[in-house]
């Protein structure tokens, strides 16, 4: 599972709760930018790279080690 730079209900394995942080820094950068009536879109990849299934490979790095195939299930689809 990636490390998720906000706070999730999914894991702990989070900045919030793993760091000495301790703080949601999209979570204050949402904040503000809603109070400065400033619209904010995330992007949020499902997939977790690390995981050798992960397929496919993109088109950054076919030497990266990875099998030509996977059987990637996502751990999770809710933050």
């Amino acid at each position: 599972m990636a490390f998720a730079m906000f706070d999730s209900k999914v894991s702990d394995w989070n900045i919030v709760q793993r760091t000495p942080y301790g703080k949601d820094p999209l979570k204050q950068l949402a904040d503000e930018a809603h109070k400065q009536g400033i619209k904010l879109f995330f992007y949020y990849s499902q997939l977790d790279w690390h995981n050798p299934d992960y397929y496919p490979r993109g088109g950054t790095a076919w030497d990266n080690g990875r099998p030509d195939s996977g059987n990637f299930i996502p751990t999770s689809t809710t933050t």
